[in-house]
């Protein structure tokens, strides 16, 4: 399921596989997480985190 469907269902009120999650940090802190976890850049952080993108 995409990111699109989870919000349509949603707001058709169903429950999708999971909660749709949006990912919008400033760029100082994306640096600290990519340090922080040992990662190498923002797409991996995405795919880190669940988020989509």
């Amino acid at each position: 399921m995409n990111y699109k469907k989870r919000v349509m269902e949603i707001l058709e009120h169903h429950q999708p596989n999971r909660v749709p999650v949006d990912y919008r940090l400033v760029p100082e802190v994306n640096e600290i997480l990519l340090e922080k976890f040992q990662l190498n850049n923002k797409v991996d952080l995405l795919k880190y985190t669940s988020c989509e993108f």
